[in-house]
């Protein structure tokens, strides 16, 4: 449908769910720009539109509030069993097991950018210890401004985080960044949050693991 009609528009907005393919941009005989609600642009197909000499924008810092917001829930909801507990009341029970606080554990955030930041400015304020691992090491002033701790490596920091958070871009690197081996070197009991692309974990392994934390506390 949207090959149909493409030719028409001198601009398209698109959000995750629209997938504009080599095949679309053949069609947008008009088109002066794809732009994207959002910051990953891994739903376009970029080498066509660079042929095409199509220029593809995205819009980095206008979700970054929401995101993290989301990752501080799941947090919350995980490490405080919110889930479990909605589930037991909604059952007719009282499981009135509440889990455990956020205070002193230790935060490991797996890419510092606006969203890893935004995370980290609301953790500060839980009384969580931050330590991140990101491509390019962050500004002593955004060390100092979060009271964050740098990393060398994603090894490093799967061993030390009780919590951790993924705010990766997707592309050949970051895929399937958490994988058996990662999860492997990860603390018993770790949470894993993924508010970024579902490719950066690998399903299976995070499935065995899941099965085997379930066997052994039964």
């Amino acid at each position: 449908e949207l090959i149909a009609i493409i030719d028409q528009y001198d601009g398209l907005a698109v959000r995750s769910a629209c997938k504009p393919d080599a095949d679309v941009i053949a069609a947008a005989t008009k088109l002066k720009v794809i732009g994207r609600a959002g910051i990953g642009v891994d739903n376009i197909d970029i080498p066509a539109c660079t042929e095409a000499g199509l220029p593809v924008c995205n819009t980095p810092a206008a979700n970054a509030d929401a995101v993290a917001e989301l990752a501080v829930g799941l947090m919350f909801s995980m490490a405080r069993w919110i889930p479990q507990g909605h589930a037991s009341v909604t059952a007719g029970g009282w499981d009135r097991r509440i889990g455990t606080q956020l205070g002193g554990k230790t935060l490991g955030i797996v890419g510092m950018g606006r969203i890893g930041q935004a995370v980290a400015h609301r953790a500060k304020a839980f009384g969580l210890d931050l330590v991140y691992h990101n491509r390019k090491r962050q500004p002593e002033a955004v060390e100092r401004m979060f009271g964050a701790t740098y990393v060398d490596t994603l090894g490093e920091l799967l061993e030390t985080a009780d919590i951790l958070t993924l705010h990766c871009p997707s592309n050949p690197q970051s895929h399937h960044m958490i994988d058996r081996q990662a999860i492997g070197r990860m603390k018993d009991g770790a949470c894993l949050i993924n508010t970024a692309r579902g490719d950066l974990v690998d399903q299976e392994a995070l499935i065995e693991a899941l099965e085997l934390a379930h066997d052994l506390f039964a």
